[in-house]
């Protein structure tokens, strides 16, 4: 996998950013959105490298689940939304990295249907997303196709092209060979996402933009 995490984690978040501020304020321009799509494969990739790394699974999960929930009272008012924000998403996605390694990999390719009851943002199009990443992480014809293919069967669903952008993404996993250090601590990156979610909302109720 791509060690050069702490760059890509960079471009997600500056992207994601961009990308909310896009929907938020700008919805007519469609550039805004189109870099928004680079943001959440860097981030489902990210779950992977994290699976790989990480020393403590359980701990890993409850921070995924504690953002979330913090996040989720600002994320549905500033976009007026019931579905559950992407790190509902991610921690489903952690669930399924779990299964496919330490059960059953065909198990874990069978566990996205069961959450199609559920409302989170990406839905089964983002689990999926998470697993083939991490299962075609070494394999990079398989890693474009794989993605390639969910994207275009959410952008038939959705009867928009838009999320084929997010194959720029896969682009800079593979490619990206900038390996910079961030003096940032891991709170910092976990903190980001409900903090711009309150700042937006706050921006938005004000009619500051």
């Amino acid at each position: 996998m791509n060690n050069n995490s702490d760059f890509l984690k960079i471009i997600g978040v500056l992207t994601m950013l961009i990308d909310h501020i896009g929907a938020v304020f700008f919805p007519q321009v469609t550039l805004l959105r189109i870099i928004g799509r680079i943001a959440f494969p860097i981030f489902a990739y990210q779950i992977g490298v994290g699976y790989k790394n990480t020393k403590n699974l359980e701990k890993y999960l409850l921070r995924l689940l504690l953002v979330g929930s913090i996040s989720q009272v600002p994320y549905s008012l500033l976009f007026t939304t019931k579905t559950l924000n992407i790190f509902f998403t991610l921690l489903i996605g952690l669930i399924a990295i779990t299964i496919y390694e330490q059960i059953n990999p065909a198990l874990g390719m069978l566990f996205p249907f069961l959450t199609l009851s559920i409302d989170f943002d990406y839905g089964i199009y983002g689990v999926f997303t998470i697993l083939v990443l991490f299962a075609f992480n070494q394999r990079k014809i398989m890693l474009i196709v794989g993605q390639g293919f969910l994207s275009s069967m959410y952008c038939l669903w959705y009867n928009s092209f838009l999320q084929m952008y997010s194959l720029l993404a896969i682009v800079l996993i593979i490619h990206t060979k900038i390996n910079i250090k961030i003096n940032v601590g891991k709170l910092w990156f976990y903190s980001f996402y409900p903090v711009h979610l309150i700042m937006l909302l706050f921006l938005k109720t004000s009619n500051f933009l």
